[in-house]
């Protein structure tokens, strides 16, 4: 059996949990900063995703799916929210949201390329590995087939 690839569990977590924060529907007051902690989960994941398995690709991921999230009178950065007093607050906060929405279909994307990729890798994998086995059985019966020795060829 084609053995699987460890990455694609991770890819396709990653992809669960963007897509479920980019469908999610209108962001509504005290929703937004939910939102962007779980984006900020989800990009973790591929991060370590990324730093495992394409280590030279580290930089490029970091600058196509940001940490930081700036609107308004607030900025949202990976692991802490500086969160603006004032009536400005809740609006800021439902706009992060929406912003977030925007770059967790994004990383569902990166995610459901790559999940393509390691599935289709597997499917070939597999594919091999069978056309190998039947090959093998093929030319197994090919020698088991044929004249013994001394036999009439029926001519």
């Amino acid at each position: 059996m084609a053995k699987l690839n460890p990455n694609l569990r991770d890819v396709v977590l990653v992809k669960n949990a963007a897509g479920a924060i980019a469908k999610h529907g209108q962001v509504k007051a005290g929703q937004g900063d939910e939102l962007v902690r779980a984006y900020e989960r989800a990009r973790a994941q591929a991060e370590a995703l990324v730093a495992r398995a394409w280590p030279e690709d580290a930089a490029h991921f970091a600058s196509e799916y940001p940490k930081a999230i700036s609107i308004g009178t607030t900025a949202v950065i990976a692991g802490s929210v500086e969160a603006a007093l004032g009536p400005r607050r809740l609006l800021d906060e439902i706009a992060r949201g929406e912003a977030v929405k925007v770059l967790a279909a994004q990383l569902e994307a990166w995610a459901a390329g790559y999940q393509e990729v390691f599935e289709t890798e597997q499917r070939l994998a597999a594919d091999a590995e069978a056309r190998t086995a039947a090959e093998a059985k093929n030319a197994e019966r090919r020698r088991g087939v044929g004249f013994a020795a001394g036999s009439d060829s029926g001519a």
